[in-house]
């Protein structure tokens, strides 16, 4: 039975001096260099930002902003939003307008340097499961979004489906200028 104890005893200390060793350095690494991808933590609010905030986050990843009246209208009638943050630092958000038969996602903003670190599916699927947790029974909801150009894919990957298909015609839009 000490024989036993001794190997693991042997094992354990090669676990420490190579792997942990490892894990350390490369832990170190990281944070000389500044990244912070794999030591994130970041935290998801439902909450709404201010103006200033989501403007902000419009900016950072070249969309346009609207007017501060529009915007302060909007964020006040969204039925769900959610905040990412990297300690005090909003790093995305995403919210839902709807009337509780059909909802549309609108905003998933993620700062680029964050983008790719699935902080945007986890928004997505919060959004997605809290309109779901709020349908009645025996309900149907229809979810719907306009992508960024290119971002189709992930939204395919969140379970959305690209339109025209053989449930329903294309998708429209019509933008208004004031």
């Amino acid at each position: 039975m000490s024989r036993v104890c001794d190997v693991r005893f042997f094992l354990a200390v090669i676990f420490e001096n190579y792997v942990l060793d490892g894990f350390y350095k490369c832990f170190e690494r990281i944070v000389q260099s500044g990244e912070r991808q794999l030591f994130m933590d970041v935290l998801y609010l439902e909450t709404i930002p201010d103006v200033d905030l989501y403007h902000d986050l419009r900016t950072s990843v070249g969309w346009a902003v609207f007017c501060r009246e529009q915007s302060e209208k909007a964020l006040k009638n969204s039925c769900y939003c959610v905040i990412a943050k990297d300690g005090d630092h909003t790093v995305a958000m995403g919210r839902a307008v709807g009337d509780g038969m059909y909802y549309t996602i609108v905003d998933v903003i993620v700062r680029p340097q964050y983008q790719g670190r699935k902080i945007g599916s986890e928004i997505v699927n919060r959004l997605v499961n809290r309109i779901k947790n709020d349908a009645p029974d025996g309900g149907r909801i229809s979810i719907q979004l306009i992508a960024a150009l290119g971002k189709e894919g992930f939204y395919t990957k969140q379970g959305f489906k690209v339109l025209p298909n053989e449930n329903a015609g294309p998708a429209l839009r019509k933008v208004i200028y004031t």
